[in-house]
């Protein structure tokens, strides 16, 4: 019962990644839509919020894979990689929308 918990909460981990990924991807093609708006001179933000998503994809799916095999030490680990990358992601995604000088750690 608990590793059928655990691959549940991993493959909802990796639901969240491909959501981020799906997000980024809106984020990165809109960034650019129309020539000439501010967010436009954020297009490398919105290309690096994109590829870090990306990337994060894979230490959601070491986490389903480390749930479905029971390794404990493996899930951790892609737990100590995905956390600070999701927060990179999540400061990377902000500063694309409204720009480095509007970042709020707090709203």
């Amino acid at each position: 019962m608990a590793r059928v918990l655990s691959v549940l909460g991993g493959l909802a981990l990796l639901g969240g990644a491909v959501f981020a990924v799906l997000v980024s991807a809106v984020v990165n093609w809109l960034a650019c839509e129309n020539e000439g708006t501010p967010a436009c001179g954020r297009q490398d933000l919105a290309s690096a919020q994109f590829t870090v998503a990306m990337i994060g994809l894979v230490p959601a799916l070491v986490l389903v894979a480390a749930a479905a095999l029971d390794k404990k030490r493996m899930a951790a680990v892609a737990l100590l990689v995905g956390v600070p990358l999701y927060l990179a992601w999540a400061f990377l995604m902000d500063a694309a929308i409204h720009g480095w000088d509007d970042l709020k750690l707090v709203p």
